[in-house]
């Protein structure tokens, strides 16, 4: 019984690390697009 109740600790465990480690890939791709996004656009006001 207790060995059932550390393995369904593990398996929520490892759901919330990846579903952190989804946000995080999700925020960085969002700020990377954001990034190229400004910098084409004060590119483009320079020229």
């Amino acid at each position: 019984m207790i060995d059932l109740i550390v393995q369904a600790k593990a398996a929520i465990g490892a759901v919330g690390a990846a579903g952190i480690a989804a946000i995080w890939i999700v925020k960085a791709g969002l700020g990377w697009v954001a990034l190229r996004w400004w910098r084409g656009r004060r590119q483009g006001e320079t020229e």
